[in-house]
């Protein structure tokens, strides 16, 4: 299989670097499509079927696959550029009061970590009375949330 897979590798590599190399104008993109692409073809050699088509057609579908997947994570990662450049910088004032904050609910982040000990149920009492606020009676009406729920491990 390894040979087959060389000769293979031999005879579409150049074409599939033209091919990312159409599409795009920095090199390392065009190495990192090519190279991901073989990956693809290594993993899913054992499926490739001769009967069902040409070797070519099937290294382009997924050369194809590849590219449809880069193009859409650059999209979303331009997008989020977007969103970021649109937003409001902070002024030292506001991040002055925010690290206060931050600093105030220290003991809070502590209980929230504390409670991944207590079953749900407690858990979420505790949430909706000591840390929320509600009073035990507003507590008892709110929406139970689904048991299976985690509380998060909190970043640092």
């Amino acid at each position: 299989m390894a040979a087959e897979f060389a000769k293979l590798y031999r005879s579409h590599v150049g074409a599939v670097t033209a091919f990312f190399a159409r599409r795009t104008v920095e090199p390392q993109v065009v190495a990192d499509l090519t190279s991901d692409t073989f990956v693809q073809v290594i993993t899913s050699f054992g499926s490739y079927d001769p009967a069902k088509g040409a070797a070519r057609a099937w290294v382009f579908g997924i050369a194809g696959r590849v590219y449809a997947r880069y193009c859409d994570t650059y999209r979303q990662d331009q997008e989020k550029v977007r969103r970021l450049a649109n937003r409001r910088t902070l002024d030292s004032g506001e991040m002055a009061e925010l690290a206060e904050r931050i600093d105030a609910e220290r003991a809070g982040r502590e209980l929230i970590e504390q409670l991944a000990t207590l079953s749900a149920l407690d858990r979420e009492v505790v949430e909706l009375v000591d840390i929320i606020g509600l009073r035990p009676a507003e507590a008892a009406r709110a929406p139970s949330r689904p048991a299976t729920r985690k509380t998060p491990s909190l970043p640092r």
